[in-house]
């Protein structure tokens, strides 16, 4: 309701529907990613095999996603990136901030903690999408979303660099 007020200056209370929500999370989210570990571990050959082209059709379809939402907005993107373009930088930084973190505290390879660094960053952009367009129905709410998407291929393409001698054996390997 803070976020409806602050950024809609809508004074409404907004109730959303928990059951639909968690189930959006989990289909959006959580389903994709043990369908995945499951199919590797369970059927390893085969997922090895049709990784790459997995990998692509995921990047498609997110790009497609983004690209779509942000043309949809484009007139309201730099009217709204002065309010909420510091708060999704700062977003952006902890997330993989606090993705590295955890990952040096359970002690995991550099390569993999690239590898959360980059997920948990790049997550936020297709949730807040689902979010805003889907259970809050309000293009409106929409536009931060779109911002962090913006915001966040600058920052991973960075982290990529920095990471480069890592990050290119995680990205384009197998």
């Amino acid at each position: 309701n803070l976020g409806m007020a602050w950024y809609a200056g809508s004074t409404d209370t907004l109730a959303l529907p928990l059951g639909s929500m968690i189930t959006g999370v989990f289909v959006i989210s959580t389903l994709p990613l043990v369908m995945g570990m499951s199919l590797r571990h369970f059927r390893r050959v085969w997922a090895l095999r049709i990784e790459p082209g997995a990998r692509k059709a995921a990047v498609f379809l997110f790009v497609l996603i983004v690209a779509a939402t942000f043309m949809g907005q484009w007139g309201s993107i730099g009217e709204f990136f002065s309010e909420a373009g510091p708060a999704v930088i700062t977003l952006n930084l902890a997330t993989i901030a606090f993705a590295l973190a955890g990952a040096k505290m359970l002690r995991l390879e550099r390569r993999q903690a690239i590898a959360i660094g980059l997920e948990c960053g790049l997550q936020n952009a297709a949730m807040g999408i689902f979010v805003a367009g889907t259970l809050l129905a309000n293009n409106t709410m929409v536009i931060p979303s779109i911002i962090y998407a913006l915001v966040m291929n600058i920052s991973a393409a960075a982290f990529i660099v920095a990471n480069r001698d890592t990050a290119r054996g995680y990205l384009f390997s197998r």
